[in-house]
């Protein structure tokens, strides 16, 4: 019997009044050319708010007007040759729109600044792209205001956080396609967190030696594990690099390994070890979407590439669903 094919992905590239949107436009047209899937170009206009009045019907004929026009100078600046790119305009709220396009295109992808249909706010997130991630029902890319705003986007170093769960993993066969097509170093890390004791009743030098032991057995599985798959990834071509960090918040560490680094590119799933259905993400992947330094890209399950499912083929490097960490 024929198994049902996938339903293919869609990116759509969401792009507000800010100057930085070409930035946003042309991290969209990169993955697209990655993962050969379709890409939209699409700006959400809204009247004014808390208007009294509605908006005149002419002057928001003209702005709707101005708003296409702007879109397509953006596509004429930023398309290369045989690409097609689509156009969108919705009115409305931002959130409610992009949220109502995402439930109707299973398994989209989203390209957003993080402070996208913002104008003013303190937070990592602006409250619109924030709506976004709570409602989980696509994948994201977030560009921060600090990305890099070349002509030519390049990722030449990734960075994946890896907890050992299957849902951590699901990530690699997308980092490992663009890895391939731009040549980049993937850098697998994973942070193992400071170990602690809950008997209160234990000698203080008796909890320090359990502690220490047992953050030595921690710190020599996650190598293990991280090493196994470097060395996987290694023999399908790839360049490959294991990063182990100890006694840390996860969260932190990693936003500080992104800066080492010098990466272009964190790849996280929207889930971790944890795998909490009601949640819209994990605790980690939520903190790097508002704080990481450069573009995040959080997969979510229902993101299918062609291309993916050809990568790393043979036996799962998780075998029976639960951590591998913990085995």
């Amino acid at each position: 019997m024929r198994r049902a094919e996938k339903q293919r992905s869609e990116i759509l590239a969401c792009l507000d009044d800010d100057p930085n949107c070409h930035v946003v436009a042309r991290h969209a047209l990169a993955l697209a050319a990655i993962f050969g899937l379709p890409v939209t170009f699409a700006h959400v206009s809204e009247s004014k708010r808390n208007a009294e009045l509605p908006a005149d019907p002419l002057d928001w004929r003209l702005h709707l007007n101005e708003c296409g026009e702007r879109l397509d100078r953006i596509i004429t600046e930023v398309r290369g040759p045989e690409m097609d790119i689509g156009r969108l305009l919705l009115t409305g709220s931002p959130a409610q729109q992009l949220n109502g396009w995402a439930q109707d295109h299973a398994g989209a992808l989203l390209a957003l600044a993080t402070r996208s249909y913002e104008t003013e706010g303190s937070t990592g997130l602006g409250s619109t792209v924030q709506k976004i991630l709570d409602r989980a029902l696509a994948s994201l890319l977030l560009i921060p205001g600090e990305a890099d705003g070349a002509e030519t986007v390049a990722y030449r170093r990734l960075v994946l956080p890896l907890d050992g769960s299957p849902q951590a993993e699901s990530v690699l066969p997308v980092a490992v396609s663009i890895a391939r097509a731009q040549g980049a170093e993937l850098i697998l890390t994973h942070v193992v967190a400071k170990a602690e004791t809950i008997d209160h009743g234990l000698p203080h030098a008796g909890s320090g030696e359990l502690c220490s032991r047992l953050k030595d057995h921690n710190e020599a599985r996650a190598r293990s594990y991280l090493e196994r798959l470097r060395t996987r990834l290694l023999n399908e071509g790839l360049a490959v690099r294991a990063v182990v960090e100890s006694d840390g918040d996860p969260r932190n560490r990693l936003r500080r390994l992104a800066i080492q680094h010098d990466a272009d590119l964190l790849v996280v799933s929207s889930h971790g070890h944890s795998n909490l259905s009601d949640v819209a993400c994990g605790s980690v992947t939520e903190y790097l979407a508002k704080h990481a330094p450069c573009p995040v890209l959080i997969i979510r399950p229902n993101f299918h590439i062609n291309a993916a499912e050809r990568i790393l083929e043979g036996p799962s490097l998780v075998s029976s669903g639960r951590s591998q960490l913990a085995q």
